[in-house]
């Protein structure tokens, strides 16, 4: 067996409890995901089921604004997957939590190469270094992260996201039975 298949038996997790659910899969992500490069993550996630796909993206987006803000995310590596993240808030059901990614995402969009030219100067592609000093977004993205953590509370994100995988892992468990 390749060390890019996913394991987990979907019909023998199918019982399990939100934690216990959440648990598994982040191991098996740990699995799949650690130590690669960017290139072969992005690779890695695309072909990943629908559970795994949104658990890896949304984890990341709450570890990075949970550590910092979302202009830590958009510094981070994982940022890059914002538009994804973005697809994933929707698929759970936190529709406003996806908007306000999607306006920090456009603030970032709109001043990608002034970010981007910032970032090379310092040599670093991927850090909170203050390359966003004197871009608009930078201010933006403190205002839209309490704005993330106000939809979060409103849309109880957690339940959201809690049902979706119970629901994605039992889809899963019926591709198996065929």
């Amino acid at each position: 067996m390749a060390p890019w298949l996913v394991v987990i038996d979907w019909q023998a997790v199918c019982g399990f409890d939100p934690a216990q659910l959440q648990r598994v899969l982040l191991a098996e992500l740990d699995n799949l995901m650690g130590g690669l490069s960017e290139h072969q993550e992005d690779d890695r996630l695309a072909g990943l089921p629908a559970p795994l796909r949104v658990m890896w993206l949304l984890s990341w987006l709450d570890f990075e604004v949970t550590h910092g803000s979302l202009l830590a995310y958009f510094y981070n590596s994982h940022g890059r997957h914002a538009a994804l993240a973005e697809q994933a808030l929707r698929d759970i059901g936190a529709v406003q939590m996806a908007d306000v990614l999607m306006r920090a995402r456009q603030s970032v969009d709109a001043e990608n190469e002034q970010w981007a030219a910032q970032r090379a100067v310092l040599g670093l592609p991927h850090a909170v270094v203050r390359p966003y000093e004197g871009l608009p977004s930078g201010e933006a993205l403190v205002g839209l992260t309490d704005l993330y953590w106000a939809a979060a509370d409103e849309e109880d994100w957690g339940d959201k996201l809690d049902t979706f995988l119970l629901t994605a892992v039992q889809q899963e468990a019926c591709r198996d039975d065929r």
